[in-house]
């Protein structure tokens, strides 16, 4: 009759020999995780202790796994792994970013130390809590909700490779909770806010100042087409003259600018998302501001191009905005025109066509995050005519 399998991680029937410098040898087949079965050793100065350790011995070893990943390894050495896997696996630039910001600003230094047998559902429970917590670092403000929900997925993606590879049997990240991101009330530019910082952008170039000359109509010129369209910042920055369509009054939404480190400034061959891409009947002001600038355009060079005819960077084009909007209107960030075209457009068409009209997925993004409430509806003629 065969012999019994051993389970995985079971030992088997323990020997013991005395050996000729007194100490005692123990002894033990166990089944390793990779499914072989192995004799393992342990000796010490008695019998007793000798068969202690051997149990020790089995209780924590574990088979070199395909990686060499074993409960031993420590939370920053598997991060460290996960993400030399990322760059093949098709991510948006702007997505590795986010991973490996999280892993370094987050994960390592917080529970880097851990062993992944160590990382309970509520150790990192814990530490999502406290990622949630702005902290202040080297002078510099990080954490938050939204910083927790980026941990935890990049924590449920590095102990999912752990599963695969054998390393544990279940992802501890998936029974852990992050805090919810606060409402924040949606505040939209109005139009006069708009034709305010118009004003704030055009004086600022009149301005006498050492330096180079400033160029306003390329910041203006920038901000009339957010301010027509909703487009993200990057999605202008990256439109080239076959973007736009004078014969239809139509521009095409197909791609993003976006700095991936190490490479510079690179064209993504699409937006944020499948939903991003979109083709947009242009205003006439927009139209207008287009055809002036196809005037004196180098047809090769994007819409929105530096002296040399390259991309301008979206950290460049913040730069100037800085510089030059009205001090009133500081705190104003290019995505605020996001929500002001999105709020005019619902309040005039409903909230599918503003969502659509931003590139967004669902309505209900455009509704949490885009579209500022109305203080006071107004439904009296629609009620006087139905109720009389």
């Amino acid at each position: 009759m065969p012999r019994e399998r051993l389970p995985i991680g079971q030992l088997g029937e323990i020997n013991t020999t005395k050996l000729t410098n007194g100490s005692w040898q123990a002894n033990a087949r166990i089944r390793d995780t990779d499914g072989a079965t192995r004799r393992i050793y342990a000796t010490d100065k008695t019998k007793a202790r000798a068969i202690t350790k051997l149990k020790a011995k089995a209780k924590t070893r574990v088979t070199p796994t395909r990686t060499g990943i074993s409960a031993q390894s420590t939370i920053s050495q598997v991060a460290a792994m996960w993400l030399e896997t990322l760059p093949g696996k098709g991510l948006k630039p702007s997505t590795y970013r986010t991973y490996e910001q999280a892993t370094r600003l987050h994960i390592v230094p917080l529970i880097g130390q851990l062993t992944i047998g160590e990382a309970t559902a509520s150790r990192l429970n814990t530490f999502l809590q406290d990622v949630a917590k702005p902290r202040t670092v080297h002078g510099e403000t990080i954490g938050g909700a939204t910083s927790a929900r980026h941990a935890k997925v990049c924590l449920g993606l590095i102990f999912k490779m752990c599963v695969q590879d054998g390393a544990l049997q279940n992802n501890p990240a998936a029974y852990t909770d992050t805090p919810p991101i606060p409402h924040k009330t949606v505040k939209a530019l109005t139009v006069e806010d708009i034709r305010a910082i118009r004003q704030g952008i055009i004086a600022w170039g009149t301005e006498s100042a050492p330096g180079p000359p400033r160029n306003a109509r390329l910041l203006l010129d920038f901000v009339d087409v957010l301010a027509g369209t909703g487009c993200r910042p990057g999605e202008v920055l990256a439109l080239s003259w076959q973007n736009v369509s004078f014969a239809t009054g139509t521009l095409y939404i197909t791609s993003t600018l976006t700095a991936v480190k190490g490479q510079g400034l690179m064209v993504m061959p699409t937006p944020k998302s499948l939903y991003s891409e979109r083709g947009l009947k242009m205003p006439a002001f927009v139209e207008a501001v287009l055809r002036a600038r196809r005037e004196r355009a180098d047809l090769n060079a994007p819409v929105f191009c530096t002296r040399n005819g390259t991309h301008i960077s979206d950290s460049n084009m913040r730069r100037m905005w800085r510089s030059a909007k009205p001090a009133e209107y500081a705190h104003v960030k290019f995505s605020d025109y996001r929500k002001a075209v999105a709020t005019l457009i619902e309040r005039a068409e409903g909230m599918e066509a503003a969502g659509k009209a931003l590139g967004h997925s669902s309505p209900e993004i455009t509704r949490r995050y885009y579209v500022e409430r109305e203080g006071v509806v107004d439904f009296t003629g629609a009620l006087g005519e139905l109720l009389g």
